[in-house]
């Protein structure tokens, strides 16, 4: 009796012990079936060394490396040669240099493709590379930015995120050059690769250097008036850009809401400067008579890149003198390191720059000299 009850204790405990075993094999027979083609090893490595992939990509707008807005997440993707589904993804972050490390989860020698993407470029793919079990030393190119919203295409969504946010960081998917803030030359980097899409082989892709730029000069016109509280005068912004290329320029002015005011056609408060002919894409037009800041950016979106050899109009500030002063009241850029201000964009990077600030002096000529008018042109620009 006692050893048939050991017999039925046995074969209860074996049969369910079996059932497993025989069910774990099952699943590993049909998930090893459905795997890439690729990801059954073509060679079996002799120690069970891991391919690791020390890969590096280039990235725009930024300083030399090592630079801290080098260090970017990026997302590697491997697929079956072909085959534009992921079979492994992995999210890595390069370091200083553009540097990343992945170690691959299955030991062996693949041929694959591998793709790349940082969440605000294009997409880069390198086709039918063979990964051993050893480093291999892969150089993916340079991701081209401006894909604000992660769609691997560089279009009109994409300027209106970055146009919405511009001169904040409240979306940081448009700091494209990852300086913590959404100013001209991240539209720069827009505007150079607006209407491409990945993804894009890195044979297609070059690292190619440009001469040194020119310096432009953006300067406010005429640079010094006498005027009287009782008239309207205009003053242009212009940008000599000395035959220089670019795409993008910004303008911040600052002057004092007490002395004048930046007024409409009927002398009223105005918001917007009014725009210049040559750059027919406005970001941001934006006057502020209360806190005396002007914000005036604009841009070539899509077309051929201007290079003009003479200076021409950005755009027209209408002011109105409010009360006399025998001192000079000024418009001046507003130029500082952080956020970026005043400035000229070409291909992400800001291009050398000399300014030309406004001088006013408001003074109460009709009482004076009623019989030579009210304004002179003749004085020469204060130093």
């Amino acid at each position: 009796m006692r050893s048939c009850l050991k017999a039925q204790y046995l074969v209860s405990r074996l049969i369910p012990a079996g059932i497993f075993v025989f069910v774990g094999v099952l699943l590993v027979v049909l998930l090893s079936s459905g795997a890439p083609a690729w990801a059954t090893p073509a060679e079996e490595s002799a120690a069970g060394t891991l391919p690791i992939i020390s890969g590096t990509v280039h990235l725009q707008g930024r300083p030399a490396p090592p630079a801290p807005s080098w260090s970017v997440p990026v997302r590697v993707t491997l697929h079956n040669p072909g085959n534009p589904t992921p079979a492994y993804t992995y999210n890595v972050t390069t370091d200083q240099f553009g540097k990343f490390v992945v170690t691959h989860v299955i030991s062996g020698t693949y041929v694959c493709d591998i793709r790349v993407k940082n969440p605000h470029t294009l997409r880069n793919v390198m086709y039918n590379v063979t990964l051993v079990p050893d480093d291999n030393v892969l150089d993916f190119g340079t991701l081209l930015e401006g894909d604000a919203n992660n769609n691997n295409y560089v279009e009109i969504t994409d300027f209106s995120i970055l146009a919405t946010y511009f001169d904040t960081y409240n979306d940081p998917r448009a700091d494209f050059n990852e300086n913590h803030w959404i100013e001209i030359a991240d539209f720069s980097l827009l505007a150079t690769n607006f209407d491409k899409s990945g993804d894009i082989p890195v044979t297609m892709l070059t690292h190619a250097g440009r001469a040194e730029p020119v310096t432009m000069v953006m300067k406010l016109v005429p640079t010094f008036l006498v005027v009287s509280p009782d008239e309207t005068v205009t003053v242009d912004v212009r940008l000599d850009p000395k035959g220089q290329p670019f795409q993008g320029v910004s303008a911040f002015l600052a002057f004092n809401p007490a002395d004048f005011q930046v007024v409409d056609e009927e002398g009223q408060p105005a918001r917007e400067l009014i725009p210049g002919k040559r750059l027919p894409t406005i970001i941001r037009n934006e006057v502020n008579n209360a806190t005396g800041q002007i914000s005036y950016s604009a841009g070539i979106l899509l077309g051929s890149i201007s290079s003009p050899s003479e200076a021409f109009t950005v755009a027209t500030i209408r002011l109105k003198p409010i009360r006399v002063n025998w001192e000079t009241s000024e418009i001046r850029f507003v130029l500082q390191d952080f956020p970026p201000k005043t400035g000229v964009a070409y291909r992400g990077e800001y291009l050398p720059l000399e300014v030309v600030n406004f001088r006013m002096r408001i003074v109460p000529i009709r009482q004076f000299l009623p019989l030579y008018g009210v304004r002179f042109f003749t004085i020469p620009a204060m130093k």
